[in-house]
């Protein structure tokens, strides 16, 4: 463990080392640079921090010899010719809370490509990376395949609830970060990738193009309506072009001077600060469907089921001059995904077998017969209850909550309340039968009490120029929201959040018979 402490002391300056013997080192240092006699070897080693990663990552260098060229130097642009013509690409990126998505369209040719991760992406979908910081050999990285070996694998969850909030980045070590500052290095190493990747597997189409680079950073629409949140995601895809752009590793040290930098606007990106945008996920995952010939205008709902969260929002898509218009009128979001069900479910296991075990354990004190076999230490299927139950309950709460508001205050008197609310059902839990089945039961059975005709269930088509080998049409609601984030930002509409929505008044009460009748006497 030693040693592993010494591998990260060049970033002490980044973290907070909340250790009280390293306390006491730095105040006895603090005193010691008052004298003039001994201040010279102290503060060269705490001043200079640069140095000292500098000679380290060039000793990485000379032993590690498998480092990836995307960890070592960007790469922006083929080499410039006199036959280069500017071309425009726009980078989707869905950050997830367990994987991410990435999208690059060229919107002149109307080429989006999905971006494969190879041995880093999933097992089963190289377009899945996981979301994490990885280390490995003391350089930052991205994680690869069932690889423990990561600083963070709750990066999205951070930078909505602790942006600013410094929190511990490896188990068992005093060392901490904020949530803003991990998802910009996670950006800024998977940029690098993606633009690599580009460059290499899309030389034979682009060799003769100037990129011009454009990136659209996707956001839950709960968090889109909360300014704090959102000005954290926008300075996160900031921060991490910036970090993505400059030479050598991407380091937590140079991470640190790209904040400092931020504070003031000093930050000189490659880009115009214009071509870097937040967009929410809603808006991305329908704006295919929205450009498609299954469209259908007015009020929707849709449900995006994750890792960790659950996602839920009613809107209304519309078009004004030509343009789609995406009118958020509710919504809700809460840590009900399909990790959490199975965590909820392990929990709920633990204790029921913990006591089944206790009950066998008691044959010893009624002098009953030691069971004949292993079988009968497991429970019978029908003595296990559901454990589903009160999860069901919790993850439904927001979705009956968007929708009673809906219904109530929002949109009462929208035809699709007659026709059948059209629902999309999207996210990587999705497909599990418990959310399409049982949760959906539980929403109706909450919602009884209204007058509509319950869902119509809707898909989000594969777009016809999406490549993406291998991958499945009834896959393609994992790359959605990608691939929406991958419009040039202003075509992909306009969208107003539900705090710029007023409600609807109800109707006036109507007025009994006896007050509308008018007698003789009153004529």
């Amino acid at each position: 463990m030693a040693d592993k402490k010494k591998d990260w002391s060049h970033f002490g300056n980044f973290f907070c080392i909340h250790n009280e013997e390293s306390s006491k080192k730095s105040v006895a240092q603090g005193e010691q640079s008052r004298k003039p006699s001994d201040s010279k070897k102290a503060s060269v080693k705490e001043n200079h921090p640069e140095k000292t990663e500098k000679r380290f990552i060039a000793k990485l260098k000379k032993i590690s010899k498998a480092i990836p060229p995307f960890l070592l130097e960007p790469n922006l642009q083929f080499p410039e010719t006199e036959k280069s013509e500017p071309v425009d690409l726009v980078i989707g990126f869905d950050l997830g809370t367990a994987w991410t998505k990435i999208v690059v369209q060229d919107t002149s040719r109307r080429r989006a490509i999905a971006v494969s991760f190879k041995e880093y992406g999933s097992t089963h979908n190289p377009f899945l990376l996981p979301t994490r910081v990885g280390i490995s050999d003391g350089h930052l990285t991205l994680c690869k395949r069932e690889d423990p070996h990561h600083i963070c694998k709750d990066l999205k969850i951070s930078l909505i609830e602790k942006p600013e909030q410094r929190m511990e980045i490896i188990d068992n070590e005093e060392l901490t970060v904020t949530g803003c500052a991990l998802a910009a290095i996670f950006i800024a190493i998977v940029l690098r990738y993606v633009r690599h990747w580009f460059i290499e597997s899309q030389a034979d189409i682009y060799k003769n193009n100037l990129l011009r680079w454009q990136l659209n950073l996707g956001i839950p629409v709960k968090n889109y309506d909360n300014k704090q949140i959102k000005d954290a995601f926008h300075k996160a895809a900031l921060i991490g072009w910036w970090l993505s752009e400059q030479k050598g590793e991407i380091t937590l040290t140079s991470s640190k001077k790209a904040f400092e930098k931020s504070k003031d606007s000093n930050l000189q990106l490659g880009i115009h600060r214009e071509y870097i945008n937040v967009v929410p996920e809603v808006a991305a995952e329908v704006a295919g469907y929205a450009y498609s010939d299954l469209r259908e205008e007015g009020l929707h709902l849709l449900v995006d089921i994750g890792a960790t969260t659950l996602d839920v929002s009613t809107f209304i898509l519309n078009t004004k001059d030509g343009e789609n218009r995406y009118g958020f009128l509710s919504a809700e979001i809460g840590r009900y995904g399909a990790f959490e069900l199975h965590r909820s479910r392990l929990e709920a296991f633990k204790i029921f077998i913990n006591s089944w075990l206790l009950k066998v354990d008691g044959i010893s004190e009624t002098l009953e017969p030691v069971p004949e076999s292993y079988d009968q230490y497991i429970p019978p299927k029908g003595d296990i209850p559901d454990f589903d139950d009160e999860f069901t309950k919790k993850a439904a709460g927001p979705i009956t909550k968007v929708v009673a508001r809906t219904k109530k205050d929002r949109d009462p008197k929208s035809k699709a309340w007659k026709d059948g609310l059209p629902l999309f059902l999207c996210g990587g839990g999705s497909l599990a039968k418990f959310y399409s089945d049982n949760l959906f039961r539980n929403v109706k059975n909450s919602l009884n009490s209204y007058v509509w005709k319950g869902f119509r269930s809707k898909q989000i088509p594969k777009p016809e120029n999406l490549e993406a080998e291998g991958l499945r049409s009834h896959d393609y609601h994992r790359l959605a929201v990608a691939y929406g984030l991958s419009f040039q930002y202003e075509n992909i509409g306009t969208i107003i959040p539900p705090s710029e929505i007023d409600d609807i008044p109800p109707d006036p009460p109507r007025k009994r018979y006896e007050e509308r009748f008018i007698s003789k006497d009153m004529m």
